[in-house]
């Protein structure tokens, strides 16, 4: 559902509005995560690459400077939580494979717990650098900038704009990702050995051009919900391809230190997120 803004809405008003809902998921996860509640990683991360996106996009909004501490401090704060999130999801993927895989039982049971070692050894680590992070002054003062920025947000010229210029910057953002997406698919059917980089950096172009979409549904026609439904199935590919990318890197080398019972299963798990890139980069060609 399109809510349409008020003509005499400001474009400054639109950015608050998204970027504070953001500011509030941030802040509000703090209890649950020093608590070790998994749940709250993800949307938090989501909060995170959300506001980030906005201070990009968005840039004329807000006075440089502040604007550049504020992505740098939260962008610091999402990479710790970045450990934690992409062990959930290989642990879930693989574990979730290992139960739909053929073969022998037991080498199966033995490539569980080769994995379960793995992710349990590294979620230890995530989990005790997201607290010493939680508990530092550097954390302190990214909740007093975001509170600040919350409560008074250090804006410029831009901000007074209607807010339907927000349509300038998703049309901006989209002209990018467009860009980034084709270079990285010719360099995958060619055999690139970049490919992978670049499908990254598309990637993050089509989660800043969805923000972007998100935010200006408020200003955008009955096309908007479209441009937000394309833009999801362009990143679940996309993301689709990084995780297997992923998996298949981990179990490759668990698979060349595992013994004789364990080694069948992981590589047989192996060639399945081989054969999930080779497919998703096929079925990327295909999204508009």
């Amino acid at each position: 559902m399109v809510v349409v803004m008020g003509e005499s809405e400001t474009l400054g008003a639109l950015v608050a509005a998204y970027a504070d809902r953001q500011i509030a998921t941030i802040l509000d996860a703090d209890e649950r995560l020093r608590r070790g509640d998994l749940d709250a990683v993800h949307p938090t991360r989501v909060a995170i690459r959300r506001l980030r996106a906005t201070l990009r996009t968005f840039a004329g909004v807000h006075r440089r400077k502040p604007a550049a501490r504020l992505e740098a401090a939260v962008r610091r704060w999402g990479l710790v939580l970045g450990a934690l999130r992409d062990l959930e999801v290989l642990d879930a993927r693989l574990l979730a494979d290992l139960a739909e895989l053929g073969g022998s039982p037991a080498s199966a049971d033995a490539a569980r717990r080769v994995i379960r070692d793995e992710i349990d050894d590294r979620l230890r680590t995530a989990w005790q650098d997201t607290r010493h992070e939680l508990a530092s002054a550097e954390h302190a003062r990214l909740r007093d900038r975001l509170e600040r920025w919350r409560d008074d947000p250090p804006v410029r010229k831009d901000a007074g704009l209607p807010a339907r210029e927000a349509r300038s910057a998703v049309d901006a953002v989209g002209h990018t990702l467009r860009k980034r997406l084709d270079r990285a698919l010719a360099a995958s059917r060619a055999g690139d050995p970049g490919a992978a980089e670049l499908l990254h950096d598309a990637r993050k172009a089509g989660k800043r051009h969805r923000y972007a979409v998100e935010l200006a549904l408020p200003v955008l026609d009955a096309d908007g919900d479209v441009a937000v439904e394309r833009g999801r199935a362009l990143q679940d590919a996309l993301g689709e391809l990084q995780d297997a990318h992923v998996a298949h890197a981990l179990l490759d080398r668990l698979a060349d230190g595992a013994d004789e019972v364990a080694r069948p299963a992981l590589r047989a798990l192996a060639d399945r997120e081989a054969e999930r890139v080779t497919d998703t980069t096929a079925l990327l060609r295909h999204i508009d």
